[in-house]
């Protein structure tokens, strides 16, 4: 009778214990604080975006949120390892060239990210020279070029024959030895694979607008 007493008592603790499936996940916090790059005081009302890679066009985003006073942000419960990165917007500003690494969830974790006012140089398109009807002009800037261009991409393409245009590019100013020049890029494409490529540079005004010609 006791053998089965002990028997009975060990079914039941060994029962009283959890499985896996039922072991509760760990969750943990990421807290975002924003701030204005110049100036390093935080940014209120700006909406973050947490997501797995600084490109959204191509990876889901998992939430957003609002900075509140301080410009801090909360996304919680997160379920490891959730690689994350921390995306702020907000109108009239821009993110800075610099690299935000998307970094995995395993413990509460803070990051900060900034906005800043942005720079713009206006691009003045104009032809000088004859071209075939089918010839293309491609454009591509550099933001930053003591990173050999890490920033930067595309930003027209068309036939070289047509009207002078100006493009409005957006950057951001950052102090030397960093953004203070944009870099651009320009080459003339034929339909018979002939590339001709030039380059040149300008130098940014903080918060302001700069002038370049670009005669092709």
């Amino acid at each position: 009778m006791c053998k089965l007493l002990i028997i009975v008592a060990f079914i039941c603790l060994a029962g009283c214990g959890k499985s896996d499936s039922e072991e509760i996940e760990k969750r943990y916090s990421l807290t975002g604080i924003v701030l204005d790059y110049d100036l390093k005081l935080p940014i209120a009302g700006a909406k973050v975006y947490r997501q797995n890679s600084p490109f959204s066009i191509v990876n889901p985003i998992y939430d957003s949120a609002i900075s509140d006073a301080s410009g801090k942000v909360v996304f919680s419960s997160i379920i490891p390892p959730s690689p994350s990165v921390l995306i702020p917007t907000m109108p009239g500003m821009m993110l800075p060239h610099i690299s935000n690494p998307v970094m995995p969830i395993w413990t509460d974790r803070i990051d900060t990210v900034y906005l800043g006012r942005p720079s713009y140089v206006s691009l003045h398109l104009h032809r000088i020279n004859s071209y075939q009807s089918s010839d293309i002009i491609s454009i591509m800037v550099r933001h930053n070029l003591h990173q050999g261009g890490a920033f930067g991409g595309s930003i027209y393409s068309g036939l070289a024959i047509s009207p002078d245009t100006t493009l409005r590019v957006q950057t951001f100013f950052m102090n030397p030895p960093n953004g203070t020049r944009l870099g651009i890029e320009w080459e003339i494409v034929r339909s018979s694979g002939i590339r001709n490529i030039y380059n040149g540079s300008i130098n940014k005004i903080q918060y302001g607008t700069q002038d370049y010609f670009l005669n092709y």
